[in-house]
């Protein structure tokens, strides 16, 4: 009798139990995910490991790493594939780690000779690509000049050979369809697909600046005497309406603005050029005079900047203003902070302030609104302590890479959702992060 009873409970239950799971995974499906790719060092293990985290879902998965290689790792945009290197004096050898697949591509072993610097390996805007100049040396010249390596396929083709033995400076199109470069002092575009290459039909300078718009339409070139726009459509060359070069150059997210860093009698002053009007603003006002700044960033609407100013030396402070697009309105955030930013589709911004009453590895991150400097009602909220490093995922999520010892070398990657004061961490704490990338 009790077995009867049992056996139709469980044809019951069963039933239920089986329809619960698919209603699960169904939503499961459709439900909107953001995952975090990590390279972590495990405290105790003394290993490292890849671990993958489903920020939506709270679930963290982990792989292991095909060699151990200390803070060298850099992964791709979309932060599904890992680059690592091994260097062996005049050798190096890369692995590129697919995390979608766990399927491992050794480098050419052709070109483990190559040993190329550091800052020319570069992952290409599609995820697929890596390039690299090869460092200039007698032992075989023909491996000089700027490369690229296709992980897919795993062949690698030299895209340029430079005039000289040097290293040249190059930088990618925001499509991955051209890369361009200065040799020389003069401008070449690259078809990253043909390896066709041309000059670019400006009038021969020592160009040192090269920055393409977001919507890959003009490249701004920069050498200390001019700013010329290329527009690579029209192949029309515009003059900026400056009296001098510009030291550094923001294209804002329309592509309709440049916000420029000129340097005139050794102050660095921001001027605005709207490229559809060609009309150029003065940004600072006598109140708020902008004389040395060094880092810029707009706001994702392109009608406001948020500027950090130098170090002074004297007083060992850095100040953050924010200005309008036009320069008509230039208002003071803090006398004292570091590494501004925008929060993604808001009106407000981050930034680190220093503690200086306790040691302590890295910053505090505070948040104001733009409303709030504008009426001069400035009460920053602290987000998050002792800050390396942060980004904003497209969400509002705020994802912060910080140290929870007071030495650093115990490092977290925190994640605070939405609208919430408290966050939680996205892996075990017996494991330390050494580089990061979202998962898009």
């Amino acid at each position: 009798m009790i077995s009867k009873i049992a056996m139709r409970i469980c044809l019951i239950i069963v039933p239920i139990i089986g329809i619960t799971c698919l209603i699960a995974m169904w939503i499961g499906s459709y439900m909107p995910t953001t995952r975090v790719t990590a390279y972590l060092y495990h405290l105790g293990m003394n290993k490292h490991t890849f671990g993958i985290s489903d920020v939506n879902r709270r679930i963290s998965v982990y792989a292991p790493v095909p060699f151990e290689s200390e803070w060298e790792v850099s992964f791709s945009p979309d932060g599904k594939r890992a680059l690592m290197t091994l260097d062996f004096y005049s050798q190096t050898e890369f692995y590129m780690h697919n995390l979608a697949t766990n399927a491992l591509t050794r480098f050419p072993l052709g070109y483990n000779t190559c040993a190329p610097p550091r800052e020319t390996i570069r992952w290409s805007p599609n995820n697929h690509q890596v390039s690299f100049h090869c460092r200039p040396n007698t032992v075989s010249s023909a491996l000089n000049g700027l490369h690229l390596w296709d992980t897919d396929n795993n062949s690698i083709q030299r895209m340029y050979t430079p005039s000289t033995l040097t290293i040249v400076p190059f930088t990618w199109s925001p499509t991955g369809d051209f890369i361009s470069l200065i040799d020389n002092g003069l401008i070449m575009l690259i078809n990253t697909r043909t390896g066709d290459n041309q000059r670019l039909p400006v009038v021969s300078s020592p160009y040192q600046l090269m920055q393409w718009s977001p919507n890959g339409d003009y490249i701004a070139l920069g050498a200390p005497d001019k700013l010329l726009l290329y527009n690579t459509k029209t192949h029309v060359i515009t003059p900026a309406p400056l009296d001098n070069g510009a030291f550094s150059v923001l294209w804002s997210p329309n592509s309709q603005s440049l916000a420029m860093i000129v340097q005139d009698s050794g102050f660095f002053h921001v001027q605005m050029w709207d490229i559809v009007d060609n009309r150029q603003y003065d940004i600072g006002s006598n109140r708020h005079p902008l004389n040395s700044v060094v880092d810029l960033r707009w706001s994702d609407d392109s009608q406001w900047i948020v500027v950090q100013e130098d170090i002074n030396q004297a007083t060992r402070l850095a100040r953050i203003l924010v200005a309008s697009q036009d320069g008509t309105q230039t208002y003071h955030v803090v006398s004292d902070g570091r590494y501004p930013r925008w929060i993604p589709n808001r009106h407000m911004i981050t930034y680190h302030i220093t503690q200086i009453e306790r040691l302590r590895y890295g910053r505090d991150l505070v948040t104001v609104s733009l409303e709030n400097i504008q009426t001069g009602n400035i009460k920053p909220q602290v987000l998050v302590r002792d800050v390396l490093n942060y980004t904003w995922l497209n969400d509002g999520q705020l994802l912060s890479w910080r140290s929870i010892d007071r030495y650093g070398r115990i490092r977290a990657l925190m994640l605070i959702p939405t609208g919430n004061d408290i966050g939680w961490s996205l892996f075990p704490v017996g494991y330390t992060v050494n580089a990061f990338a979202v998962w898009q």
